[in-house]
């Protein structure tokens, strides 16, 4: 598989687009009847993120980092995964891969994004 790749899966397209991680990672974007979802895999912030997220119905964003500490961890804050959403204009942000501080990861992403946060379980 191409690091960028347009492909069809029976009724869905899936777009891919690298991501910034330590090693390859491809996020997804799924359309099939006029809906998106689109899905960060690990990453640290990056514009591939939002332009492969733009306008999706919903966003499936990692947020493993309960805050950005300065390291150069290549995961997204719940912060940062709201920024993310809020820049690509998505309707929805559902937050996974979760490590620290689950209770609040909704709110720290409302901090960016005003659109509807789910925590995944």
């Amino acid at each position: 598989m191409l690091l960028r790749e347009t492909f069809e899966a029976g009724p869905f397209t899936v777009r891919t687009a690298l991501m910034r991680h330590y090693v390859p990672t491809l996020g997804m974007r799924i359309e099939a009847g006029g809906a998106s979802i689109a899905y960060s895999a690990d990453t640290a912030p990056t514009d591939s993120l939002v332009t492969l997220a733009s306008g999706a119905d919903v966003l499936v964003a990692e947020a493993t980092l309960a805050a950005r500490d300065g390291a150069e961890t290549l995961h997204l804050s719940a912060v940062e995964a709201g920024e993310h959403a809020a820049g690509a204009d998505v309707g929805r942000l559902m937050l996974s891969h979760l490590r620290a501080e689950r209770d609040r990861a909704a709110e720290r992403a409302a901090a960016a994004f005003r659109g509807d946060i789910r925590v995944a379980e």
